[in-house]
């Protein structure tokens, strides 16, 4: 017989015996392992090759190809809408001048002196600036400089650019003189002065003289200034002056500039390419007509590129439309491929020729 007494210690041995065993059996494959990893260089590690990346790479190029065309597209409609506002509140600001005063701002009272930009300031929130103006005196010399350079960012387009921007040269008194720029606010829409069609000059009015325009804001008629300051001043023309119909007459638009020509007003001595300035100064100073004033007709076609030169017409950086507020405060898109013809039945007041077809 087998004593059970015995059993138990040598089974409690043995099982000890495997404990160990298999203790130094892992770990002499740990250690060899090791090993191994340290020494064992021909034994191909897991990655990507070459072509894989290549391929990877490629693929990602193809997705952004696909998308960044939606993406800018998103971006620019955005733009759109913003300068769609801009345009609309500009008009609601005309609307609530024309409910004050009964008549249509003037683009300019006389020479040298505010245009309508400034006229609009206290319908858009910029009462402050507007009481900075000395209305009686010239651009280049009023007391507030703050004037000058104080605005709303509902001139600018984003599209072109953001914010409050000054004009950079150009706004100077007397046109190419050697006297200083005085920067002030410019502006990316500018009032619509009408055809500019033999009969209907679009700047006329200087002087005293009584004007020809056929736009809806035009130059003023006035007494000249006396002792240098403005005594009296008296627009040309109200809402009931525009018998072609509010809705069907141009208001205000954006007015193209050329794209070298940013800031570059038209009293600048000299240009990078020495042609002079674009059109583009402060938009608060009626010494200079292209700072605030555009015309649309056979002789002055919406501009179809950013870098067209600009000759006293509408134009945008939107691609392929030009963004106009109509009199009775609607905003439209016009593609900038509209004839010559009929952007001038659109800009003239009165001209008896009323467009009902889409345009």
């Amino acid at each position: 017989m087998i004593d059970d007494t015995r059993i138990g210690p040598l089974l409690r041995k043995r099982r000890r015996f495997r404990r160990v065993r298999n203790f130094l059996r892992v770990r002499g494959q740990r250690v060899r392992t090791t090993t191994e990893k340290r020494t064992n260089f021909s034994r191909p590690l897991h990655g990507f090759t070459l072509v894989e990346l290549l391929v990877v790479i490629a693929i990602i190029g193809i997705l952004v190809a696909l998308l960044l065309p939606a993406v800018q597209a998103a971006r620019e409609a955005a733009r759109r809408s913003e300068c769609t506002n801009n345009l609309r509140q500009l008009g609601l600001a005309v609307h609530s001048f024309h409910n004050t005063y009964e008549q249509l701002p003037p683009a300019k009272i006389w020479d040298r002196y505010v245009t309508w930009a400034v006229f609009v300031l206290p319908y858009v929130e910029e009462q402050n600036t507007y009481d900075a103006w000395d209305l009686q005196r010239e651009y280049f010399k009023q007391r507030n400089p703050l004037a000058l350079i104080s605005g709303t960012p509902l001139f600018t387009c984003p599209t072109r650019r953001n914010n409050i921007v000054l004009s950079v040269d150009g706004d100077r008194n007397n046109s190419g003189s050697r006297e200083p720029h005085q920067p002030g606010v410019v502006s990316d829409y500018a009032c619509s002065a009408g055809d500019n069609s033999p009969g209907h000059s679009w700047f006329g009015g200087h002087f005293g003289q009584k004007e020809e325009a056929n736009g809806m804001i035009i130059n003023s008629f006035l007494s000249p200034p006396r002792n240098g300051l403005i005594v009296r001043w008296e627009s040309e023309t109200r809402f009931v002056d525009v018998t072609d119909g509010l809705s069907k007459t141009i208001m205000l638009g954006e007015k193209h500039v050329e794209s070298k020509r940013l800031g570059m007003g038209s009293g600048a001595r000299f240009h990078v390419d020495g042609l002079g300035g674009g059109g583009d100064g402060s938009v608060y100073n009626g010494d200079y007509e292209l700072h605030y004033m555009r015309t649309g007709g056979p002789t002055n076609t919406i501009a179809r590129s950013r870098e067209e030169p600009h000759n006293s017409n509408f134009g945008s950086y939107h691609p392929g439309i030009c963004q106009f507020v109509f009199g009775d405060g609607n905003v439209q898109g016009i593609s900038e491929e509209i004839s010559g013809t009929l952007l001038g039945r659109l800009t003239a007041r009165n001209d008896g020729v009323v467009i009902d077809e889409p345009f």
